[in-house]
């Protein structure tokens, strides 16, 4: 079962990557020209895929077992970039 947990967590994750952000702008691309980001948005790409690699270099240091450590630190992970993106909001909006 701990297979299907890291496969679910780390393919979902590579999913919104890549096809996620990657077909709707590779539509646009083909069907409107080139898509202008915002700096957000790359953000966002770049904190999800250290999410990515951090989580794969906690895996292999603890010799790819799931425990309460690891479910811990993903909870906070997520908690954290929930946070930061609704913080980054609010100060958006307020500028």
């Amino acid at each position: 079962m701990g297979n299907m947990v890291v496969c679910n967590s780390l393919g979902t994750i590579v999913f919104d990557i890549l096809f996620a952000l990657g077909f709707p702008w590779l539509l646009h691309g083909i069907i409107s020209g080139p898509v202008e980001m915002q700096s957000d948005i790359i953000r966002y790409v770049f904190i999800l895929f250290g999410v990515v690699v951090f989580l794969f270099g906690l895996l292999i240091y603890s010799d790819w077992k799931l425990d309460k450590t690891i479910g811990y630190v993903c909870s906070g992970l997520y908690l954290s970039f929930m946070a930061y993106i609704i913080i980054d909001e609010i100060i958006s909006a307020t500028s």
